[in-house]
């Protein structure tokens, strides 16, 4: 694997070919998800050539997230959601 910057270039073989993969990252966004944060998603929009075959779609890594949920972003929740069973 070859990465530079916001672009990543593989090989792989499967089902007796092999193929040649380069991914241009062209846009990505954080998100986070659950009740602590629990959850980290990496998205990434991308073009994408296979092969020698122009496309485009989307790349997404999913983690568990240790980091919790900061204090700033809890103190804007609304007042209904402090009584709310998040176990």
């Amino acid at each position: 694997m070859i990465q530079h910057a916001d672009i990543v270039v593989f090989l792989f073989p499967a089902g007796g070919e092999k193929y040649h993969i380069q991914v241009n990252s062209a846009e990505s966004t954080e998100l986070f998800f659950g009740w602590d944060w629990e959850g980290r998603v990496i998205e990434h929009f991308a073009r994408f050539t296979v092969n020698g075959v122009a496309g485009w779609g989307a790349v997404e890594w999913e983690y568990r997230h240790l980091g919790g949920r900061p204090r700033t972003v809890a103190a804007s929740d609304p007042p209904f959601t402090h009584n709310i069973c998040k176990g």
